[in-house]
């Protein structure tokens, strides 16, 4: 294989795509996101246009010399029908020119790159949530993943749906108010629910609307609204239900369980025992990433090893950390899902969506003024005795200090 031939795994799901690029080494090269995409809904020529546009970006100015894009898996979601795969990687291949491109549904790339010899159950909660069982010998079998108007119980749509039935409720006096209440209601907008409830109905971005809203009760739960809690409990609870369907039609015996999906990581305490991100068992370090697993895949169709690239993309994502963790970059240095459709949005909603943020400031700001208080106090004391104030960060901390001298 040449050296300055290329191979990529793809994840391509309705909120985003994915991919990770590496050379036929291992090394990894490029980790890329863009705008996801609805293959049921668009259709598969705009969906392999979609991913096309995002690996030849990634290429773009890192080919070598005759450089040649040598093989690509893409895991998309929702694509159950073969017939679905098969349009979108014969338009890849044109599209990308490379012979060797294989589309399978997301949760199946990732058992096959995951778990190629072992019964396992792969449950993947985003916007939408299903459990998928593979059996050594390659069966498949599924639970729910049905879409947002006859299933995905547990997933960022449905606990965004309850959340909003939860404020509608509080709004119109079948239940009482609460600053989680509220709060859902500004984050969509509805500052007059009557008079703007229409709104949500017309906004052609509504499903990702009401799932962006599944941090808020994430957030919410973690400081004890009972609501929240409640959402939070039933959306395990129907997890639970779903992994367990799939789990009585395997055979007996050892099984690898492992989750995925962004909900999934940013909300572990959702996910039924024994399902986490790190699956024990799985091959090459590879820790419940959908894009490494179908890079992984890509490397065994061409006959490689591709565990150098699994283990550095196994670094890459140990470095994307739930909320709440002490390790990885703080919140306000990571995506904010409820604004990943932002420059989707009509300006209106734009300005909506930027004022409902601004909102949450001063109550953060509010729950921490203790502490600002006893920072305040250590900062005067140590400028009395001839210290210093140090300023540490880049952009906004140094403005500051700049005024301060």
């Amino acid at each position: 294989m040449r050296g300055d031939s290329w191979f990529a795994g793809v994840d391509a799901g309705a909120t985003k795509i994915r991919a990770a690029l590496a050379e036929s080494d291992g090394r990894i090269v490029a980790r890329v996101e863009g705008p996801g995409v609805n293959a049921a809904l668009s259709g598969p020529d705009a969906a392999a246009d979609a991913i096309a546009s995002l690996l030849r970006g990634a290429l773009r100015g890192r080919t070598l010399t005759g450089g040649t894009l040598a093989g690509a898996v893409v895991g998309l979601a929702g694509a159950w029908a073969p017939a679905l795969g098969t349009a979108i990687s014969r338009r890849l291949r044109v599209l990308l020119e490379c012979r060797r491109v294989i589309v399978r549904n997301d949760a199946v790339a990732m058992l096959e790159g995951l778990a190629p010899r072992a019964h396992a159950v792969l449950l993947s909660v985003g916007t939408g949530a299903v459990a998928v069982g593979r059996t050594r010998n390659g069966r498949l079998v599924r639970a729910d993943g049905w879409g947002p108007l006859a299933g995905d119980a547990g997933a960022g749509f449905w606990i965004g749906r309850r959340a909003l039935e939860a404020a509608l409720a509080a709004y119109d006096g079948r239940a009482r108010p609460s600053l989680f209440t509220r709060a859902v209601l500004r984050r969509l907008g509805l500052h007059r629910p009557a008079e703007d409830i229409h709104r949500l109905y017309a906004r052609s971005d509504a499903r990702g609307a009401l799932a962006a809203l599944a941090p808020l009760v994430i957030t919410a739960s973690r400081r004890g609204d009972r609501r929240a809690r409640a959402i939070v409990r039933d959306a395990r609870r129907a997890l639970a239900a779903t992994v367990a369907t799939v789990r009585r039609r395997l055979p007996p015996g050892p099984i690898l369980r492992f989750a995925s999906g962004g909900l999934a990581a940013a909300a572990p305490e959702i996910l039924p025992p024994g399902y986490s991100l790190s699956p024990s068992g799985g091959e090459a370090g590879v820790r419940g990433s959908p894009d490494a697993a179908c890079l992984l895949l890509a490397f065994r169709r061409a006959g490689l090893d591709g565990s150098l690239a699994a283990e550095q993309t196994a670094r890459l994502d140990a470095r994307r950390v739930a909320p709440g963790s002490r390790r990885g970059l703080p919140v306000t240095e990571r995506s904010n899902p409820a604004t990943a459709a932002f420059s989707r949005l009509p300006p209106l909603e734009m300005v909506k969506l930027m004022h409902a943020e601004d909102l949450a400031v001063a109550p953060a700001v509010g729950r921490i003024l203790p502490r600002i208080a006893r920072a305040v106090r250590a900062a005067e004391r140590a400028l009395r005795r001839g210290g210093r104030l140090i300023y540490v960060g880049a952009g906004t901390s140094g403005r500051l200090g700049v005024l301060d001298a």
